[in-house]
This record gives structure tokens, C-alpha cells and sequence, in this order.
């Protein structure tokens, strides 16, 4: 077995929402993704839980509520509902979705 550090991870992270895989666990991933501004509006095929390592994330809900996150907090944002991420500061997050999850992203 392997530690993971992701303060040292974090450091390898490439660019904003490039995520890189941490673990798999049974049929679910495990990222670690910068956040760094707005993603775009999206849905997908299955459940998807957030939680901020560093910094404060907010979770847009289409047409809803918005959700802000600060460190050590989470997020479950359940299949089919159409959201983004986003941060005014580069924030670390770390994200529990199915291997096979399908991201469709919606039109402006």
C-alpha cells in the first residue's frame, strides 16, 4: 500500500479542471482537481460528491440555489441535475464519481 499525500499531489496537478486520478475504490474514482474560475454548466449519467481540500468552491445549481464550500466541507450533487464549479481563487477539490460517469455539457 501507498500513502497519499495531497499536498504533494497537488503540486503535479497540470492546469484548472485537468483533475488527476488519486484512487480507484470498487467502481469509483477518486480526482483531485484545481478549480480556478467558472466550468461550464453540465450534467451526468450518475452521483458526483465534492469536497474542498483548499480554498472555497461554489456549486452552482441551474436555475437554483448556489452552494459555497469552504475547506473540509462537501457536496453530493446527485445524477442529472445540471451544476458548475467555481472559485474566484485557485481552489483544490477532491471528487468521488463512478470510473464510467458520461459529462454532457449543456448549451448557453
Amino acid at each position: 500500500m501507498k500513502k497519499v499525500v495531497l499536498e504533494e499531489l497537488i503540486q503535479k496537478i497540470p492546469k484548472k479542471f485537468a483533475p488527476i486520478r488519486v484512487a480507484n475504490v470498487e467502481n469509483c474514482g477518486v480526482s483531485l482537481a484545481l478549480i480556478d474560475g467558472d466550468y461550464p454548466f453540465h450534467r451526468h449519467n450518475g452521483d458526483e460528491f465534492f469536497i474542498v481540500v483548499k480554498g472555497e468552491v461554489t456549486i452552482d445549481i441551474h436555475g437554483g440555489e448556489s452552494i459555497s464550500l469552504k475547506e473540509g466541507e462537501a457536496l453530493l450533487v446527485k445524477e442529472g441535475t445540471v451544476h458548475r464549479s467555481r472559485s474566484k481563487e485557485k481552489s483544490f477539490i477532491l471528487v468521488f464519481e463512478a470510473v464510467d460517469l458520461v459529462y454532457t455539457m449543456e448549451e448557453k
